[in-house]
């Protein structure tokens, strides 16, 4: 966006934040105003690992799932944002992270929205959950546009 060389893109945070308190940038619509509750991240193991591995799967996952809840809790956000903003991580300042980890969305077209429910989920609401109709929808999606070939038995996959 700065260098001029792209019009539109879609991101989590803090990028979008970034472009606003830059001035070169707004959010026309939030991925939660979007499809509220969608998919965001996933942790892929493979087969072979998990059945050599099963402790290890064991523990990777119940501690996924601890940072999972820590990260949901509001009074954790600060201590979230301050770990995340660092040079090692995003290298961004808090205020480019904290204001939608806590529902606070500052579009950059003079449009905010104070305490709204679209602060990112970690936990709650069930948006870690493995749905295997969201698995079936991407696939049918990457068969649509040719990602995929049209073939694809999806039952099979899923």
């Amino acid at each position: 966006m700065k260098v001029g060389n792209m019009d539109v893109f879609c991101v989590g945070e803090p990028w979008n934040e970034q472009l606003v308190h830059q001035g070169i940038g707004f959010t026309a619509a939030t991925t939660g105003e979007l499809w509220k509750g969608h998919p965001e991240k996933a942790l892929g193991l493979r087969a072979a690992f998990i059945e050599k591995y099963p402790n290890a799967t064991k523990a990777i996952l119940m501690a996924v799932m601890e940072a999972q809840q820590w990260c949901e809790a509001m009074e954790n956000k600060e201590e979230m944002a301050s770990i995340i903003g660092k040079r090692q991580w995003m290298n961004v300042p808090l205020a480019d992270i904290i204001g939608r980890l806590k529902g606070d969305i500052n579009y950059g077209n003079d449009r905010v929205a104070k305490g709204t429910d679209l602060h990112m989920k970690f936990w709650n609401g069930g948006v870690s959950y493995p749905f295997k109709s969201h698995d079936a929808w991407f696939l049918a999606e990457n068969i649509r546009w040719g990602k995929f070939a049209p073939t694809t038995d999806i039952k099979a996959l899923v």
